[in-house]
């Protein structure tokens, strides 16, 4: 899976993480505790507890209103890349079988030719079981291509849900502290509390919560990370594929010699060549094919 349209890991984190920037910023910059003059402990003022609770709501919407933001561009490149990887895999898979039916249709023209040489029909026949051969282990070999390249996808879409999943638990611990936070602020400031006090904690709450989510995109490895180990499973498979189908083509050859040979001499035998040795399996998918979040 190697699209360019990618969210790396890091990206994911500044995607999220800038649900928050500004509304700190505004944290920062607006004193729920109201002007100078008005500030202190206890006895807090109606008009500016009032204030500052009317400031805190509109902000706590804002703050809200992003993260709902930020969760749904976060599931649109999700689907919008779930959708480039499903149509790539099945152009791949659409390559991949008129690969084969070329390759197909190319020997047994080949092996039609070969036919037209011999006149003998115990000739014929040893030609035909050899035909046979090839075309089993090809066969097996197409069968394994296939096995390896579905365990890949399968198993990426596996890694692919858990990281997602990972993803979405960090996000929602994020929501439930910045709740929290603010929950907590609105209680201190429809009590009599020291509302500068209120602001510093809850400031340091937003802090605290946007810390965590940080350190939790970044804990979360990329999906080209955590495929490689599939990626290299599905390269061994096709290798052992590979030396298998060759093994049986040098079998097959070897007993349609002796079997030539045993007929005796004869001038139009002709060499069958590596028929089947290259059906072009190789296309079955690149080494990266995935996207990260």
């Amino acid at each position: 899976m190697n699209s360019k349209k990618t969210i790396s890991a890091a990206a994911s984190a500044v995607l999220i993480m800038q649900m928050m920037m500004p509304a700190m910023a505004m944290a920062q910059n607006n004193d729920p505790a109201g002007p100078p003059e008005d500030r202190g402990r206890g006895n807090v003022p109606e008009q500016v507890k009032a204030r500052a609770c009317e400031r805190l709501d509109s902000f706590a919407e804002r703050v809200m209103s992003r993260v709902t933001s930020g969760k749904g561009r976060l599931s649109e490149n999700r689907i919008t890349r779930e959708s480039q990887l499903a149509e790539r895999h099945t152009e791949r898979l659409g390559r991949l079988g008129e690969v084969r039916t070329a390759r197909t249709d190319n020997h047994t023209e080949r092996f039609d030719l070969l036919l037209e040489k011999f006149e003998d029909s115990d000739r014929k026949q040893a030609l035909l079981e050899f035909q046979a051969a090839v075309q089993a282990a090809v066969d097996v070999r197409r069968a394994a291509y296939d096995d390896a390249i579905e365990a890949f996808w399968a198993s990426a879409e596996g890694l692919v849900d858990e990281r997602q999943a990972a993803v979405d638990a960090a996000v929602a611990d994020f929501e439930a502290a910045v709740d929290a936070a603010i929950a907590a602020a609105k209680a201190a400031c429809e009590s009599d509390g020291d509302l500068k006090s209120a602001r510093d904690e809850f400031n340091a709450a937003l802090r605290a919560a946007h810390g965590a989510l940080k350190d939790a995109l970044n804990g979360v490895k990329s999906y080209r990370d955590l495929v490689q180990e599939l990626v290299d499973a599905r390269k061994e498979a096709f290798s052992a594929a590979r030396d298998d189908f060759k093994a049986a083509l040098e079998a097959a050859k070897e007993t349609l010699k002796e079997e030539l040979g045993a007929l005796g001499p004869d001038d139009d035998d002709g060499e069958p060549g590596d028929d089947g040795d290259d059906d072009g399996d190789d296309d079955a998918g690149d080494d990266d094919d995935g996207d990260e979040e």
